[in-house]
């Protein structure tokens, strides 16, 4: 279901976005490693800038946002 993230051609779902980063600040094992391997794509991907305004606007993680400028 996280892999939704990765579709860019739907509108991106910033609590969805919100769990996986929590997860994978705060999870373990195969969770936390999915959880990094999700964000390292999404944020690899040549349109990830695209959606930096949803995620400051809907997110209600810190660490989502504090994502962003990395």
């Amino acid at each position: 279901m996280a892999e939704s993230l990765l579709d860019f051609s739907k509108e991106l779902d910033v609590a969805l976005l919100d769990q996986v980063v929590m997860t994978f600040f705060t999870g373990s094992g195969s969770d936390q490693q999915v959880a990094q391997q999700l964000l390292t794509q999404f944020q690899d991907h040549e349109e990830a800038w695209t959606r930096a305004d949803a995620i400051l606007e809907k997110s209600t993680a810190p660490q989502t946002k504090a994502g962003l400028q990395q």
